[in-house]
């Protein structure tokens, strides 16, 4: 067996399959469906799983004692670095894994820190000048004896086809995975550190997949043992298409390409094609769509956007968070902003309305805003419900009606043309003309004439300067100026 996993053993036979070190087939001539395949399990996993025996099926000639250079896996190579016989590894049968078995490695209790062993394994990967083809080794673990001071890491060296000289940049997953979290349940590691070395250079012919085994303390009392189920690479290209599924095809294949970094989907190449959405999406960063984005609303049926802005048409702008165009109106479109500023209008002119939430519990509209119902919950003070009152202002904004002299200043009693404004005031029966009043008659006072006897201060007034509505607690205060002059003159006769 070569040092690149190839079995040599029975290739110039005329007659006959060929088959592993231990008797595994890896080609067989026999042609009976039912017991037999043209290729062996070993390699269709390497063609598969990128990696021959990564499930262990092949065991060395003694399947019971521990894998050394005498007893070597197959298409694997073991190297104890520095642990003195104090790390092996061995195959251990498991009815759980699909090929029966697993490779149980042994760290002897009382190893000392820095101790190492390592499984490699070299497999060919094809040349690209445009570094096209990506490599991504990865291997999981289960069954581990707790202990913080052995870690198992997988990583990978890029060869040359000498075999010899490397070349680009290799990576070995973190140190952080320890015998303790790897215990806690099935882990599959992957030896990517940083994504772009997974990208073939331009002159590797191999790819050298390590697995190691280290101590970073002294190992407690007993055995601590860790089972490797199996190793595979995931591999990939810069583009992936799609055939077309109708009867016949004519239309042509869709692309995924990623290029500087941006993923693009491109639907009937050569052609008109469409995106259909079906399910959830979920998308972190980034969306920006230039052409139509539809999808049936539904509980089960939504867009997340976790980071970033959604911009239909056009491209974000300034602090814009988010922004849907209706139409190719520029004003024609709903825009919050990451002041708090919401603003919409229908097009083809100034914005109707905007919301800015300019400070903590403050809310500004400017333009109209026309609702059928508009209800607020506004922040009550700690008074009674009966002293919490609001009032309407003619710059529209929404106060508490407070009483305390500490909003109040040139306090001084009212004066005799209060009284004499009070006396004129003309309780009138009238028909409401507001809608959902239904012309109903009702009982009060006209804004108008309360202005005319005098008590303008009782009397909002609206944009145009006329007399609007009636300030109830100014007038509440008028008649009981009135009520003190009657109880005064009443007390002034029954003392006579």
């Amino acid at each position: 067996m070569g040092k690149y996993g190839t079995n040599r053993e029975g290739f110039g036979a005329f007659e006959g399959g060929v088959n592993a070190d231990n008797g595994a087939p890896l080609l067989s001539t026999n042609s009976d469906g039912a017991t037999s395949l043209l290729m062996g399990a070993p390699l269709i996993r390497e063609i598969q799983a990128g990696v021959a025996n990564g499930d262990f099926a092949i065991t060395p000639d003694d399947a019971s004692a521990t894998i050394t250079s005498l007893n070597p896996l197959p298409y694997w190579s073991f190297t104890d670095t520095n642990s003195a016989g104090a790390i092996t590894c061995a195959i251990v049968a498991d009815s759980t894994n699909a090929s029966g078995n697993v490779l149980r490695w042994s760290v002897a209790g009382a190893t000392t820190t820095g101790k190492s062993a390592k499984l490699t394994r070299y497999i060919s990967v094809p040349g690209s000048r445009n570094r096209e083809f990506v490599f991504v080794p990865e291997m999981t673990l289960l069954a581990a004896t707790a202990s913080t001071v052995i870690n198992s890491t997988i990583g990978f060296t890029w060869y040359k086809s000498d075999g010899v000289t490397t070349t680009g940049t290799g990576n070995t997953s973190s140190t952080a995975n320890t015998f303790t979290v790897i215990g806690a349940g099935p882990t599959t590691i992957t030896a990517v550190t940083s994504a772009v070395n997974t990208s073939a250079p331009s002159d590797a012919a191999f790819m050298l997949i390590t697995i190691t085994v280290a101590t970073t303390g002294t190992v407690s009392a007993g055995t601590k043992t860790l089972d490797l189920a199996e190793v595979r690479v995931a591999s990939g290209q810069s583009d992936v298409y799609i055939a077309e599924n109708t009867t016949p095809g004519t239309y042509g294949p869709s692309r995924f390409r990623q290029a500087n970094g941006t993923l693009t989907l491109s639907p009937n190449l050569g052609g008109t094609g469409s995106f259909a959405v079906s399910g959830n999406q979920t998308v972190s960063g980034t969306l920006d769509v230039t052409g139509a984005l539809s999808d049936t609303v539904s509980a089960n049926d939504k867009t997340v956007i976790t980071g970033g802005g959604i911009v239909s048409t056009g491209t974000t702008t300034g602090s814009n968070v988010l922004t849907t165009y209706v139409t190719t109106d520029a004003n024609n479109r709903f825009k919050l902003e990451q002041n708090g500023k919401i603003s919409w209008g229908p097009g083809s002119g100034a914005v109707d309305v905007t919301l800015t939430r300019s400070v903590a519990g403050e809310l500004q509209v400017g333009g109209d805003l026309v609702a059928d119902r508009i209800y607020a919950l506004i922040p009550r003070s700690t008074a009674s419900a009966a002293n919490a009152r609001y009032q309407g202002t003619t710059t529209g904004e929404i106060r508490y009606s407070t009483s305390s002299r500490r909003w109040k200043t040139d306090i001084e009693d009212t004066d005799a043309a209060v009284l004499e404004a009070a006396k004129k005031l003309r309780p009138r029966h009238f028909v409401s003309l507001h809608d959902g009043d239904n012309d109903k008659r009702l009982l009060g006072l006209i804004a108008e004439e309360v202005d005319e006897a005098g008590l303008g201060c009782a009397v909002e007034l609206g944009e145009d300067g006329l007399p609007l509505a009636i300030d109830w607690n100014a007038l509440t205060t008028a008649l009981l100026v009135r009520i003190n002059d009657l109880e005064e003159r009443l007390a002034a006769l029954e003392s006579e």
